[in-house]
């Protein structure tokens, strides 16, 4: 199988500051499950502060990052009930790997009830789970890559499993926030995803908080707004990324008030199966999601933090997400690098010395072997035979996955 770089989509003509500053691209850690591809165009040393709303410069373009999704860090086992889910953090050989294929970010899933004890009668938290996330995001800076934790699992009341919910919770995940963002703004490498894939809610709810019901369960949430204000209040400026209402698939009808902030979209037609056996009337079209965000982009930075197409064995999708991003200067991160060679959505096909991609993760390798800022790309083609030398060319991408868990519980959302 060969992809045609050029075919990848162009770059904008404008420049983001992130892209000037930013050298490495990121990776999301999450153990034994997809990854998504996030990259970022730039030189030097990461420095993803900006004042305004937008983290880019001119036309409202975000920074062109592209990265992987790798699961990993408190995640797995999340829906055992009566066990604590386990922190199994990526190794920091894997980061090298990430690093390796040019990632230049990291995105980390994180359990709040690891973090902050969310039961009273018989405590959650681990005290040793802060110093893992230290080691995990000590072996992604360190190789000048960006650090994105992710706020992926919360209870919804004391002593309730902690599960991917509608939305964070108001009792913990501002407490949760608030030391996280205390323990690492001083790293302009560290950046806050602030919750994974709200749903099921109000835009009202979404953005202020306030009554939400999911799984006939009631709970307090809290909003995007009061998560945003308690990073900035614990006296952390780093980039803060907002994902959108519906699993991120559209933007909330009133955006996060605030400065240094990328809206993170997630794109997935077919959640949990292939056609025949996906909903969706046109599986393959990337746009059905990305076009909700157009309006927002052109004025915002946007970036689309997850996608993938649950057949490794099939890259037409994950193509169609690349060009649709890379047309409108958005960057993007491709689900999932999970560790395994053997996941649905799986980007890798070996992991031995050199991490070969599988087809689905042919367009991501393309995508990453540009790292310019502009101008025409390369004509050079990819294929799983001469994929050592394209790793070797890399140099600004980035990794991320997550559970495969997660799509057994997804809806099927996209279908029109």
């Amino acid at each position: 199988m060969k992809v045609d770089p050029t075919a990848v989509g162009s770059s904008p003509p404008c420049v983001s500051a992130v892209a000037k500053a930013a050298s490495g691209k990121a990776v999301e850690t999450r153990r034994a499950a997809p990854t998504r591809l996030q990259r970022v165009r730039g030189r030097g040393a990461a420095n993803p502060e900006r004042k305004g709303r937008s983290f880019s410069g001119r036309c409202g373009r975000s920074s062109g990052t592209k990265a992987i999704n790798r699961t990993n860090a408190g995640y797995d086992g999340m829906r055992i009930r009566k066990k604590l889910p386990s922190a199994t953090f990526a190794s920091d050989a894997e980061i090298g790997q990430a690093r390796a294929w040019g990632a230049n970010v990291v995105r980390i899933p994180l359990n709040e009830s690891l973090w902050v004890n969310t039961c009273p009668s018989a405590p959650t938290n681990k005290a040793t789970f802060p110093s893992q996330v230290d080691a995990e995001v000590n072996a992604i800076t360190s190789r000048g890559m960006l650090a994105l934790l992710d706020l992926h699992t919360s209870v919804t009341n004391d002593c309730t499993a902690a599960e991917r919910q509608a939305m964070a919770d108001a009792t913990y995940a501002p407490a949760f926030w608030s030391q996280v963002a205390a323990r690492y703004k001083t790293n302009p490498m560290v950046a806050f995803d602030l919750y994974n894939e709200p749903h099921d809610i109000s835009d009202a709810v979404w953005r202020n908080g306030g009554t939400a019901t999911y799984k006939s369960v009631s709970f307090k949430a809290a909003g995007m707004q009061q998560l945003y204000d308690t990073v900035r209040a614990a006296g952390a400026n780093n980039l803060v990324s907002i994902s959108g209402n519906d699993y991120g698939s559209r933007p909330a009808s009133r955006l996060v008030t605030g400065v240094n902030i990328v809206n993170a979209a997630h794109d997935y037609t077919c959640a949990e199966a292939p056609p025949p056996n996906c909903p969706a009337t046109q599986p393959y079209n990337a746009e059905m999601i990305l076009k909700n965000w157009t309006a927002v982009g052109s004025n915002n930075p946007v970036m689309v933090t997850e996608f993938g197409w649950p057949d490794k064995n099939n890259g037409t999708f994950i193509g169609n997400v690349i060009n649709g991003a890379e047309s409108r200067g958005w960057g993007w991160i491709a689900f999932a690098w999970d560790g395994t060679t053997y996941g649905l959505f799986g980007l890798i096909n070996s992991s031995g010395g050199i991490y070969e991609p599988s087809p689905a993760g042919m367009p991501v390798v393309a995508g990453l072997t540009y790292n310019g800022t502009g101008g025409v790309r390369g004509t050079a083609t990819a294929t799983t035979q001469d994929t050592r030398y394209v790793l070797s060319a890399m140099r600004f991408a980035g990794l991320a996955g997550r559970h495969t868990a997660i799509q057994a519980s997804r809806a099927s959302r996209a279908a029109p």
